[in-house]
């Protein structure tokens, strides 16, 4: 990532600037697409196995074979898919979610109400940022405010 201190000061230096950043982005482009094409190829081998394997001919094929085959070209599409993520850089604050986190930090409905209310963020925005499904935040938004309401009733 270029700083303001390492842009040059001439427009040449400028443009030249751009132009290696213009050709690096049709080479990651390219690589992407290549990629793409590659898992979409390794998909289809998959499902026509998998048809094979459950349809009307599939006596046909021993079944250690086709479990030999699927895991071969399963192999391949993990690489592939890897090759592809590795190759595209992630945006900044992007990471990979997670599968099984535990319990969700205690202040997560306080940040939810802060982005909701004071930030004017969507719920859709919010599961962005936290990393949660738009349906989950609107959970957490309903029993924030029931919590919010109960607490408030003491005072009346």
């Amino acid at each position: 990532m270029l700083l303001e201190a390492d842009l040059p000061d001439d427009v040449d230096g400028l443009r030249a600037l751009v132009l290696e950043q213009s050709r690096a982005l049709a080479d990651l482009t390219d690589a992407k697409g290549k990629a793409d094409a590659r898992i979409e190829r390794l998909q289809a081998i998959i499902e026509a196995f998998q048809r094979h394997r459950f349809g009307r001919k599939s006596e046909q094929l021993d079944p250690d074979q086709f479990e030999l085959a699927l895991e071969d070209i399963e192999t391949a599409l993990g690489s592939a898919q890897a090759a592809r993520d590795a190759a595209v850089p992630k945006a900044r604050g992007e990471r990979p979610r997670k599968t099984n986190r535990g319990a969700l930090p205690a202040h997560l409905e306080r940040q939810v109400i802060e982005y909701h209310y004071l930030q004017g963020l969507l719920f859709a925005d919010i599961a962005t940022l936290l990393g949660l499904s738009r349906g989950r935040v609107s959970q957490i938004h309903s029993s924030a405010l029931f919590r919010l309401r109960k607490s408030l009733a003491k005072f009346r």
